[in-house]
C-alpha cells in the first residue's frame, strides 16, 4: 500500500488552525490520526480518520487515546469492547498522546465496566520489566559497567503510567 504522506501533511495543517474540542474520558471519536510510519495504526478517508477511545485527559490541550478497529483481534494487546449496535477491538499497544484538534465527531461514551477492563488490560501490557543493575552492551560508555536504570524500552513516561493508575 502506497501511503500520501503528502497529503496527510496538507490536511494536518488545517487541524492546526483548529479550534480546540472538549472531550471526555471513556468517549469514543473519529479521529484524524493520520497516516503513520511501518505498521503504526493509520486514519483512513479524505480526513485520515477511525475512532479512538479517551483514556486520559492530561491538559485541554493533550489527550492519551487509543485506536480502535473492527477487526476481530483476540490477543493481549487488544480488549473487545460493545457499543451501541457495533463490536471493536481498542488496539492498546498504539495507545499514544494527540491534541484534541484531531478529533472529528463523537459517536458515544463506553460504560464504565467495559472501560475499566480496558484501562487494566492496558496497565498490563505497559508494565516495564526493571532491572537493578544489568550489564552493558560490549563497546558502551556506561562507566562502572553497570545501569543503574530501566533496561527496556520505554515507550510511556512514568508520568502517562501514573495518570493511567489514576484512571482504574
Amino acid at each position: 500500500m502506497i501511503k500520501d504522506f503528502d497529503k496527510w501533511n496538507s490536511y494536518k495543517k488545517q487541524l492546526e488552525v483548529k479550534a480546540l474540542i472538549y472531550c471526555k474520558i471513556r468517549e469514543i471519536w473519529w479521529c484524524s490520526l493520520g497516516i503513520n510510519v511501518g505498521s503504526e495504526t493509520c486514519g483512513k478517508n479524505e480526513l485520515f480518520e477511525r475512532p479512538v477511545l479517551i483514556l486520559r485527559i492530561y491538559s485541554q490541550q493533550s489527550i492519551l487515546v487509543a485506536p480502535i478497529t473492527s477487526k476481530v483481534k483476540k490477543d493481549t494487546f487488544h480488549q473487545e469492547i460493545i457499543f451501541g449496535d457495533k463490536r471493536g477491538w481498542v488496539i492498546l499497544s498504539h495507545a499514544r498522546t494527540i491534541s484534541p484538534k484531531r478529533l472529528q465527531r463523537k459517536l458515544t461514551r463506553l460504560d464504565e465496566c467495559q472501560f475499566m477492563a480496558t484501562a487494566n488490560r492496558l496497565m498490563s501490557i505497559i508494565e516495564i520489566p526493571v532491572c537493578e543493575s544489568a550489564p552493558v552492551l560490549p563497546g558502551a560508555s556506561e562507566p562502572e559497567g553497570m545501569i543503574e536504570s530501566v533496561y527496556a524500552f520505554n515507550y510511556y513516561s512514568q508520568v502517562d503510567i501514573d495518570a493511567l493508575h489514576t484512571v482504574i
